[in-house]
């Protein structure tokens, strides 16, 4: 199969072919040239006006609820709401129905997604059944293929012997760090607008209380540790003086807390509830800045679909989270393009998340599998019945027009073109 990509912006940092216009031809998988290229006979031609080319999109963080909630989400829309998203490999999360604890639930994903086009990654649970007691199987779920191991409410002693073990065969351990005791029955952030609706807050020191234990735990084993979901100016300032020290750490953070503040929740919108929760805006401009300067390394869209019936109930009661793999990109240019350059949201979605699992950065040049995501930041279009992948409707966005868009995804000899 030969395809051709015509006048594509290359837009990806540390590549010869940085910002440069370029035509890239595609054989059997294979970028067979970069250039002025001719007509070609049997190529597919992919072009658009305004269209830029990158290497593919990873997601570090999404639930892709199968198996157990495939009423949710499965493999399968999953699977295109990420390809239409831009992403060519996801890292799906082990909150399933049986949790992922086992090689033979590792192996049931990665036989299930064996024919996507988007590459599927799970993760193990760092416990058994994610009870956060009884070590996992880490090291049978690594060799079946788990990308790392995370969890919910992991004991410190737990925590401790995850990272000593996982060291032994190079894993990463992933923790989004809250203090329960802190956190418990709150709703949403801790400040001026919980007050004002009488709803109970989430203090920012449940999440950096936390954080400060799985900092000392990783300075104690010398393991690989990445934090998920910062959400605090105070996490940003650890992780980056951590960083500074020299530890194995690496960190992400979602698009909605990028891009959403807690003043969003004067609605009662359920869509706006997440865990952990929008915070005020000096804490959106110091994850902002994070990400600017490398501390937090990777953007996620933390993918949650969540039934309706769980939603659209009143706002103490509803589940936390929304989905984000097709939006994640339209909200960065709506929300983000003036404060994070296009080349650093494309590190933070291409290399960033590749170095939390330890997986080689793909090149765009002559003779390397084609590994590719198109875009068109000016693109518009409206998340809706017709164009949404997933099964779930939790998006503040749905039913929203939107400006920037994910276009096409090249993953070996496999492609899909939205255009």
């Amino acid at each position: 199969m030969k395809i051709l990509i015509r006048s594509a912006s290359v837009f990806q940092p540390g590549s010869a072919f940085h910002q440069k216009t370029t035509d890239i031809l595609i054989e059997d998988g294979i970028i067979a040239q970069i250039g002025a290229v001719d007509t070609v006979a049997d190529a597919r031609v992919l072009e658009a006006n305004g269209i830029m080319v990158s290497i593919g999109w990873v997601d570090a963080r999404t639930s892709l609820c199968d198996p157990g909630h495939e009423e949710k989400e499965n493999l399968l829309t999953g699977c295109m709401a990420a390809a239409k998203g831009g992403f060519t490999a996801v890292a799906c999360l082990p909150n399933t129905n049986p949790v992922v604890d086992s090689k033979s639930i590792v192996e049931y994903i990665r036989n299930q997604a064996a024919n996507q086009i988007v590459s599927v990654f799970p993760m193990g649970s760092i416990s058994k059944g994610m009870a956060g007691e009884e070590l996992a199987e880490l090291y049978d779920m690594h060799v079946s293929g788990a990308i790392g191991f995370a969890d919910a409410g992991t004991k410190s002693g737990l925590m401790l012997r995850a990272l000593q073990y996982s060291k032994t065969f190079g894993s990463v351990i992933i923790s989004t760090p809250d203090d329960k005791n802190l956190s418990a029955s709150g709703r949403m952030h801790e400040g001026h607008v919980n007050v004002g609706l009488g709803m109970k807050g989430i203090p920012t020191i449940a999440e950096t209380i936390a954080l400060k234990r799985d900092l000392d735990l990783l300075r104690y084993t010398g393991g690989r540790l990445h934090i998920s979901k910062v959400s605090t100016a105070e996490s940003v300032e650890l992780l980056r003086q951590a960083k500074a020290e020299g530890l194995n750490l690496t960190a992400d953070v979602t698009i909605h807390h990028l891009c959403h503040s807690d003043d969003e929740l004067i609605t009662f919108d359920s869509n706006f509830k997440f865990f952990p929760p929008l915070r005020s805006k000096d804490h959106i401009n110091a994850l902002i800045a994070g990400v600017n300067d490398g501390t937090i390394d990777a953007i996620v869209s933390d993918h949650c679909p969540e039934n309706i019936e769980t939603k659209d109930v009143e706002f103490e009661y509803a589940t936390m989270g929304a989905t984000g793999l097709q939006q994640l990109f339209s909200m960065y240019c709506m929300k983000l393009q003036g404060q994070l350059p296009l080349e650093r949201f494309v590190e933070a979605v291409t290399s960033g998340p590749r170095k939390i699992f330890g997986k080689a950065m793909p090149e765009i040049t002559i003779g390397q599998k084609a590994e590719l995501t198109i875009f068109n930041s000016e693109a518009t279009w409206e998340l809706n019945e017709e164009s949404n992948a997933s099964q779930s409707t939790n998006s503040y966005w749905y039913g929203r027009q939107m400006t920037g868009k994910a276009i096409g995804i090249v993953n070996g000899e496999k492609f899909l073109w939205f255009g």
